[in-house]
């Protein structure tokens, strides 16, 4: 029986030795924090190929073509956090992430060298271009409700788990222009400027499941690790247009106008 009670009060009295180290490094409770985060991120994202290279042949895509897609930027992003920090019993954040790049490339040919445009429609006749170039843009907006809780397993370790509500906006722009291609129909017209603009657009929203670290070294100074992972149910919103304006022809003839084709789906995403 002596030994069943001393296994039981060690615990006891670990745990109240973490709650008193806890506390010597949150004097303040029920306070407000305000916290503003620069981020320097690198986007990277597939499908954004907008043409093929053919270093010969103008008849149809060979092998010794190479594929031409964005080259992506680093850029500046801003993450903004309010917290009402109660320190013994958890705490509640608002926090929002705003990232903004873009992307672009370019490309020419000179025969025998030919460039086909990954995404004009096919019913548009048009002959291989000498020219092409893309821009591409993404916007994106997170905002998040989060309840947290504190631990501390150690004296110089704090552990944050949380739940949050989260809802993220994400809209993207893909522009792509060639020339220099001759139609295929009963007269052969040069191709001033064959546009094609496209948007996907996206609003979702669902729970968000995380953890906070953060390993106080003494004098002011602290590493932090935090991860978490998302589900959002949400609404995309796709629109692609297509134009031509031919030498001597005006206006652009529309060969393709898909708007507002929207659909709904679940998508995962995790912030480390």
């Amino acid at each position: 029986m002596k030994k069943t009670l001393l296994t039981f009060l060690a615990p006891l009295t670990l745990l109240a030795a973490d709650e008193s180290c806890c506390d010597s490094y949150n004097d303040c409770c029920m306070n407000w924090k305000f916290a503003i985060s620069p981020l320097l991120w690198q986007a990277h994202e597939e499908g954004l190929d907008y043409a093929i290279k053919n270093q010969s042949g103008l008849a149809f895509i060979n092998n010794n073509g190479n594929v031409k897609r964005i080259d992506f930027d680093w850029e500046w992003g801003v993450r903004l956090n309010l917290e009402y920090d109660t320190c013994c019993i958890g705490d509640l954040e608002v926090e929002w992430t705003y990232f903004r790049t873009t992307g672009k490339d370019s490309t020419s040919a000179i025969f025998p060298e030919a460039i086909f445009p990954v995404w004009t429609i096919p019913g548009s006749s048009i002959t291989p271009s000498t020219k092409a170039k893309a821009n591409w843009k993404l916007i994106l907006n997170l905002l998040d409700l989060r309840l947290g809780a504190h631990y501390c397993p150690t004296c110089f370790l704090e552990l944050r788990p949380f739940l949050a509500l989260s809802t993220g906006w994400l809209n993207q722009k893909f522009d792509i222009e060639s020339s220099g291609g001759v139609s295929q129909g009963g007269a052969a017209l040069t191709v001033l400027d064959d546009d094609i603009d496209m948007k996907n657009d996206f609003w979702g929203i669902g729970p968000k499941f995380g953890l906070k670290t953060n390993w106080n070294l003494g004098c002011g100074f602290s590493l932090f690790g935090n991860g978490n992972i998302a589900i959002l149910y949400g609404e995309f919103d796709l629109s692609q247009k297509e134009k031509i304006l031919f030498e001597g022809l005006t206006p652009a003839t529309t060969y393709l106008d898909i708007r507002k084709d929207k659909f709904w789906l679940s998508r995962v995403y995790l912030d480390f």
